[in-house]
């Protein structure tokens, strides 16, 4: 065989390895990602009350980019509650804070009064 051959079967083993070594480690980050999350859904169950859940479920429906931050807040807060759980009260209470956060764009419009203008003319 000459040289060229070697190298070409060489490529296409190697990238035969690859594509074999490709779907398992996206399998695996998959998994280990799917266990992050139960792992977060855990520790949020045993934060907060059932109406609590309920309600953040509820949030996510309308802004699930929310919901994410909100749980991060929730579980950063996880020294302060660690004799009870987080109520309903106490999220809204956290949404309250988080709103008042959020910048507030305020558009103002004046209407001009033409018609002295147009006297003018």
């Amino acid at each position: 065989m000459s040289q060229l051959g070697i190298e070409e079967i060489r490529k296409k083993r190697l990238e035969q390895l690859k594509s074999k070594q490709s779907p398992k480690t996206t399998e695996e980050m998959q998994n280990q990602q799917q266990q992050i999350e139960q792992q977060r859904q855990s520790s949020l169950s045993q934060i907060m009350t059932v109406e609590a859940r309920e309600r953040l479920k509820r949030i996510g429906l309308v802004k699930p980019e929310k919901v994410r931050s909100i749980e991060n807040r929730i579980l950063r807060m996880t020294d302060v509650y660690q004799e009870r759980k987080i109520t309903e009260k106490e999220l809204i209470r956290i949404l309250e804070q988080l709103a008042e956060k959020e910048t507030k764009i305020t558009i103002r419009r004046t209407h001009w009064d033409l018609s002295d203008n147009e006297e003018e003319l």
